[in-house]
């Protein structure tokens, strides 16, 4: 029998899956917290925590479960609130 190859749907470019996982960051941590994911977004952008850790640190991230990723985040962003 002859395997057959399977083809993606659709080919996604690395900054597409990284944009990808960055918002699904966001929108469990909104849920989270109860606030909507643009308070979410405006809150990690305002400490740099877009940049400077889901994108940057996406390779080390992304092999976390939600919870755990979610859970850092909160905690990261807590922090440096705290500091402002």
């Amino acid at each position: 029998m002859e395997e057959k190859k399977i083809e993606p749907l659709v080919n996604l470019g690395q900054d597409e899956i990284v944009m990808g996982f960055v918002a699904l960051c966001i929108e469990n941590c909104a849920e989270k917290e109860g606030v909507p994911p643009r308070t979410m977004y405006q809150r990690l952008n305002k400490v740099g925590l877009i940049k400077n850790y889901l994108i940057d640190c996406y390779d080390t991230l992304h092999t976390e479960s939600t919870q755990s990723v979610t859970n850092l985040v909160l905690n990261t962003l807590k922090g440096k609130e705290s500091k402002i």
